[in-house]
């Protein structure tokens, strides 16, 4: 089952790998990643430059919910059923296409190659990997706000918070909530407009810009 630690080790993993061993990095997390690269700065300080959270999930109470085995029992029997159904191949491509759009400004179209999204959508694997996050969220989510009492965040590492107004003023509770992480964190915020969810997508240059000049 995912935990924020595992993930956090993860990008560990995936530097290690990269021979990315030396100098520090600046960790971006978008949605449910923030809450594993916000994990990653606070178990490997050493190797935090920076921290950019890109429209990303808070839960400011969040409790461990009981029978997290049951949970992944659950959610890998879905994944099977559906893996049996064909549901995999005959959907997910589909509705990887239908959840961009709904996540981006002016439902603008999904860049990726057909053939890509071919590749990884009409496995089994994504879905499998979609079903357990779901399933854990709350309890990783938990397991951040119990990170934070333990793990300060490396001294002198720049946080940056980009948001995806809901509004036009920018004064709707996403919003607000988004810049309460950036100051519970002590780091910046920016709001980015004319871009939905996926900031990443709609405003490429606002997110490199955060990675480049930290607010």
């Amino acid at each position: 089952a995912p935990t924020a630690a595992g993930e956090a080790h993860r990008i560990a993993g995936v530097l290690d790998a990269l021979r990315l061993t030396g100098a520090p990095v600046t960790v971006v997390g978008h949605s449910l990643a923030g809450l594993h690269a916000e994990a990653f700065a606070r178990l490997h300080p050493g190797r935090t430059a920076g921290l950019v959270l890109v429209d990303a999930s808070v839960e400011e109470h969040a409790r461990t919910p009981a029978a997290p085995a049951a949970r992944t029992a659950l959610a890998r029997a879905l994944g099977a059923a559906l893996a049996a159904a064909g549901v995999p191949a005959a959907l997910g491509p589909a509705a990887r296409r239908a959840a961009v759009r709904l996540s981006r400004a002016r439902h603008a179209p999904d860049p990726a190659p057909a053939a890509l999204v071919r590749r990884c959508y009409a496995t089994r694997r994504v879905l499998d990997g979609a079903l357990l996050e779901n399933a854990h969220y709350t309890s990783v989510a938990a397991e951040l706000l119990a990170l934070r009492a333990r793990h300060p965040l490396p001294p002198g590492a720049p946080v940056t918070v980009l948001a995806a107004p809901d509004s036009p003023d920018g004064t709707d509770r996403w919003t607000s909530r988004q810049r309460a992480l950036a100051e519970t964190l002590g780091g910046g915020f920016t709001a980015v407009p004319d871009s939905g969810h996926l900031v990443m997508l709609d405003r490429p240059g606002a997110v490199a810009g955060a990675v480049l000049t930290p607010a």
